[in-house]
């Protein structure tokens, strides 16, 4: 991709990570991969950073510093950086970004959407706790979480 003009309003404000990894650069620094997921788009970025920052991590929710002028290496948008988002603080639903690899049965998923879109607030603390953390936690160890066929 040439450098050029880049409006990132285009892409949803917040993506779940699907996966991420982090290599020291010669000379100091970090360098980060990221795979992104959102219902309407799924990106792969990269950026560099001083220090690791422990937070990034998949199954967080993060939004993207995009820069003005769009470029990619090796198959990856270069972005500013990645920034940790609480989803139960916000009106984000967080089963918007589930990825496919975590989860085939997408009438599950949808179902999830609309009960958090009913909920309080409180409740959507309850119900994030309970699937979206087992369903992160069941895909990391090999499983595809609630989605198990």
């Amino acid at each position: 991709m040439t450098d050029r003009e880049f409006d990132g309003n285009v892409f949803p404000e917040v993506f779940c990570i699907e996966d991420i990894h982090c290599m020291g650069r010669k000379g100091g620094g970090y360098e980060y991969r990221a795979t992104l997921y959102h219902d309407q788009a799924g990106i792969t970025v990269m950026f560099s950073a001083a220090e690791p920052d422990t937070a990034l991590k998949p199954g967080c929710f993060v939004s993207v510093d995009w820069m003005a002028t769009a470029s990619s290496e090796r198959g990856a948008v270069k972005v500013g950086g990645l920034c940790v988002r609480d989803c139960t603080a916000s009106g984000f639903n967080p089963f918007r970004s589930v990825p496919h690899s975590w989860c085939v049965d997408r009438h599950q998923i949808e179902c999830a959407r609309d009960l958090w879109d009913a909920s309080s607030r409180q409740l959507r603390k309850l119900l994030f706790a309970t699937f979206w953390n087992g369903l992160h936690a069941r895909h990391a160890i090999g499983g595809n979480g609630v989605c198990d066929q």
